[in-house]
């Protein structure tokens, strides 16, 4: 199984509407991919992988989503490692990027033998600015976020459309999450983004495959000591443990039965 990180409030309405579909198999989350070699027309394959359980942090904008197993030959891109993760707030005045796709859309699905085929449009933008303030604790008045959930600001434009994406800096490496932004709100045209920071997570329990290939769960931050995920900064040494909300889907009916 594949576990990918999202931000909770770009799921949570739809969980909340679909509660009947999720549990019979009717209807589904999925995570888009695409596969690395283009068709002819330059256009890539791919698809939806439909999400086998969400796991919420309560109080924070974090959801971690396991997929369903993939059939093997997918040609599916899942880099082993894209950046080192900090789990510690980022340094003021650090340059912070941002990614996420805004303009993504699904056109309808349609049959082609015993494949669901799904015409996605999307456009990946690239943001960037500056860490001008950090709440490693919790939140001042003015942010949208729980109150306790760390998490930075920074001055980067993130257009509706881009929560969840991934943040980085020069120095914290990938360090946090999209969650909120505001319009620009001073003469100077500044944008306050909030940006969720992942030390919440360090507690949270995932499922892995033990060196047996045995199915078991450890936390992220026992992961992180066996040296599973390549952390960058220390590493804090006590993880707070989270109080985690699950929701279990049932393998998705197939389409058109």
């Amino acid at each position: 199984m594949s576990v990918v990180l999202t931000a909770w409030h770009v799921i949570d309405k739809f969980i909340a509407a679909n509660r009947r579909g999720l549990a019979d198999g009717t209807c589904h989350l999925a995570v888009v991919f695409e596969t690395s070699d283009p068709a002819p027309g330059g256009h890539c394959l791919g698809g939806p992988l439909p999400v086998e359980s969400v796991r919420h942090l309560v109080g924070t904008d974090l959801a971690v989503l396991r997929l369903f197993d993939l059939l093997s030959g997918s040609d599916l891109i899942i880099p082993a490692r894209l950046a080192g993760i900090g789990f510690g707030p980022p340094p003021t005045q650090d340059y912070c990027y941002g990614f996420g796709y805004p303009k993504l859309s699904g056109g309808p699905i349609a049959l082609e033998g015993d494949r669901a085929v799904v015409d996605f449009v999307r456009q990946l933008n690239v943001t960037g600015g500056r860490v001008w303030d950090v709440f490693p604790t919790g939140r001042d008045a003015e942010s949208r976020l729980p109150r306790w959930c760390p998490y930075f600001d920074c001055d980067a434009p993130a257009p509706g459309g881009m929560s969840g994406g991934p943040v980085m800096t020069d120095k914290a490496g990938l360090c946090g999450l999209i969650s909120t932004a505001y319009d620009p709100f001073d003469k100077g045209d500044r944008w306050a983004s909030n940006i969720s920071l992942l030390a919440p997570l360090l507690g949270c329990p995932v499922l892995c495959a033990d060196e047996a290939g045995r199915t078991v769960e450890a936390t992220i931050h026992e992961l992180a000591l066996d040296g599973h995920i390549e952390v960058r900064g220390s590493l804090p040494s006590r993880p707070g443990v989270p109080e985690v909300e699950t929701h279990r889907f049932p393998v998705p009916r197939p389409l058109g039965r």
